[in-house]
């Protein structure tokens, strides 16, 4: 037999009203009493009727996540953090990845009204503000995992491009480095952009030319084209002494190119990555870089758009997460295998 709220409110010895309400995470509930029926339900073997539930309510506590490569090295992580998020107030989390060559993200939202999902979290998207506002109605909650807002009304958590990039040029400059070179990506991405401009704000707070001449981005295929731009850097007189990077991919491709040219690293040339991907502790010169916070990011996401969800708040917010430099080898400061700065 099937165990219901009444069972459980039974062996808790209150009512199935704050059984209801403990299991909704409502917050007129005590935590005492929440959790006390919280374990008995998980000693019962307790199930909740979704369906049965979103008839009586008309809620359906599920919320939507468009992805476009949840494959990606950070996107899955973003997704997986989010989800554990929903998971601890009994929000289902329905999932759609798909490319955007393949999907488009009017798919995913349509789909999402159609399941009638609570909320929509987007991940990482590269649509610009303008698209996205044709895409949502006014009534839409959603949450922006990994992209500014703007102007558009909804929640967003993402990281602080601009902060890695103006503190990875400053630790180079306390270094000693004044030649500081930048590989990037894709050159119309955000986080390159901003990552950018912070290299650019150091170095004028230094009193140092921009150096522009100094700045190259390795466009659709970063494994041909990144090696290719790195040599041209690195033949130019007088020669850089440090390169950042916006990307850890970028950094290694970078680094694997010193090597080959006969250069060492740290001791020619300096070099410092982004987001703390597993590749960066694997090489032989542990890869500088950041840590971005990417559960932190998920979480908060989740946080945000339950904020909305329950009525605690009504107005949209945004939240830029600085990161955290991590120093290694690869920047020849290191005096320990791993250091944390800020």
């Amino acid at each position: 037999m099937a165990i219901t709220i009444y069972n459980i409110a039974r062996e808790a010895g209150v009512s199935a009203m704050t059984v209801s309400m403990a299991l909704r995470g409502d917050k007129r509930v005590r935590d005492s009493t929440r959790q006390r029926v919280v374990d008995v339900a998980r000693r019962l073997g307790y199930t909740p009727n979704s369906v049965a539930r979103a008839l009586v309510s008309g809620k359906t506590r599920t919320v939507g996540v468009y992805c476009q490569r949840v494959h990606g090295p950070l996107a899955g992580r973003f997704v997986s953090s989010f989800s554990a998020a929903a998971a601890q107030v009994d929000y289902a989390v329905a999932l759609f990845d798909a490319p955007s060559e393949v999907a488009h993200p009017a798919d995913a939202i349509r789909r999402f009204r159609a399941a009638r999902v609570e909320g929509m979290a987007i991940v990482a998207t590269r649509l610009s503000i303008e698209e996205l506002s044709e895409l949502l109605q006014p009534e839409d909650m959603v949450v922006l995992i990994n992209s500014p807002a703007q102007q558009l009304r909804a929640d967003a958590v993402y990281m602080d491009d601009y902060q890695a990039g103006y503190q990875a040029t400053q630790h180079l400059l306390s270094l000693g480095h004044q030649r500081i070179a930048f590989v990037g990506g894709d050159k119309d991405d955000r986080p390159m952009v901003e990552y950018l401009r912070g290299r650019r704000d150091a170095l004028r707070h230094a009193d140092l030319d921009l150096q522009e001449d100094l700045v190259t981005f390795g466009q659709a295929d970063w494994f041909e084209l990144v090696p290719a731009s790195v040599e041209r850097l690195l033949a130019t007189q007088p020669r850089p002494t440090a390169i950042v990077c916006p990307h850890d991919r970028l950094a290694l491709l970078t680094m694997l190119k010193a090597c080959q040219m006969g250069l060492d690293v740290p001791g020619d040339l300096a070099v410092v990555g982004y987001y703390d991907l597993t590749d960066a502790r694997l090489c032989k010169v542990q890869l500088t870089t950041f840590d971005v916070k990417v559960e932190q990011i998920g979480r908060m996401a989740f946080e945000l758009l339950h904020e909305r969800l329950s009525g605690t708040r009504s107005e949209p917010k945004e939240i830029p997460v600085k990161p955290q430099l991590i120093v290694r080898a690869s920047c020849g400061a290191a005096r320990a295998p791993t250091q944390l700065i800020g």
